[in-house]
């Protein structure tokens, strides 16, 4: 597998070039005033994704939900982590709870009018959700441990986002 290295701008112009290169096996590097700043390569379907909350990787599946929720939220790392300092992990419900609902259920086709699989969906989210605890549990002690800056509504109201002290 060879790997070559190309401009932003000139990647723009040659986009389509480039995703044929990539197809072919070949990784091209994208560099942003000289240095690398993303990589291309070609596009791989899983081929086994965890059918059931026993068959996943708890550990990584507690990652992939706390990072769907920061995202969900739309807040920096430190911002969600102060949060779960504060309120804890929450419940089910809660954005966690939602985003291990997406994780449990991530090899399912997106719910359709007339479904059939709800049920199996709740049931692949509690089962998920309660095998979680241990690491989600852990994740918040984590959080309730950190010393975080720029966390009070003083800096907040003058628009000092709150970060890792």
């Amino acid at each position: 597998m060879s790997s070559k290295q190309i401009g932003i701008e000139d990647a723009r112009k040659r986009l389509g070039d480039l995703i044929d290169a990539a197809q072919q096996g070949e990784t091209v590097i994208l560099t942003r005033h000289g240095k690398p700043a993303a990589r291309l390569t070609a596009y791989h379907q899983e081929t086994t994704v965890p059918a059931t909350p026993a068959q996943m990787d708890l550990n990584q599946a507690a990652a992939r939900a706390i990072a769907i929720a920061r995202e969900n939220r739309d807040m920096s790392a430190a911002e969600f982590d102060y949060e779960i300092k504060i309120y804890g992990i929450g419940g089910p419900h809660g954005p966690i709870g939602q985003a291990v609902y997406t994780v449990a259920n991530g090899h399912l086709p997106p719910v359709e009018p007339g479904d059939q699989t709800i049920d199996q969906r709740e049931a692949n989210w509690v089962e998920l959700w309660e095998a979680l605890q241990p690491e989600l549990k852990a994740y918040e002690r984590r959080c309730e441990a950190r010393q975080f800056a720029n966390w009070s509504h003083a800096a907040r109201s003058l628009g000092k986002r709150i970060r890792y002290a």
